[in-house]
């Protein structure tokens, strides 16, 4: 079920998967275990979430590189993405680090509305990695 993969990214990979993430992941994870008609493991279910939410080169939306500025409330992000293969430089203002991206985005991509956010640490200290869940449409 959700809870059981949930677990499963939690445990293997430091993931605190967002309750509608679960859900839309589980999918996919049952038409795997259908495909294969065998039990999943860890590494079976890590192939599928990155499969299916991590970027890959061949995307139609690629971040190169990007920086951010300013102040908090008034943060600028630029970036170099490439769209369909082609590079070209972005910009955008916003509150913080994700409006800046989709302001920069509207530019030359779809028009985002952010219907959700969370992030977590992975880890501890001064060396620990963050995670961040963003739900688009």
């Amino acid at each position: 079920g959700k809870g059981g993969v949930a677990w499963v990214i939690e445990q293997d990979k430091g993931l605190k998967l967002p309750k509608r993430l679960q859900a839309d992941f589980s999918r996919h994870v049952q038409a795997l275990a259908d495909e294969t008609s065998r039990e999943l493991g860890a590494a079976d279910i890590w192939g599928r979430f990155e499969a299916t939410y991590l970027p890959r080169e061949g995307d139609r939306f690629v971040l190169r590189d990007y920086d951010e500025t300013g102040s908090a409330g008034a943060r600028l992000f630029v970036g170099r993405v490439a769209v369909d293969g082609v590079e070209r430089s972005i910009s955008g203002r916003g509150n913080g680090l994700i409006s800046g991206v989709i302001a920069a985005l509207g530019e030359t991509g779809p028009d985002l509305d952010v219907v959700d956010y969370s992030e977590h640490a992975i880890g501890h200290g001064a060396d620990a990695q963050a995670a961040a869940y963003v739900e688009c449409r």
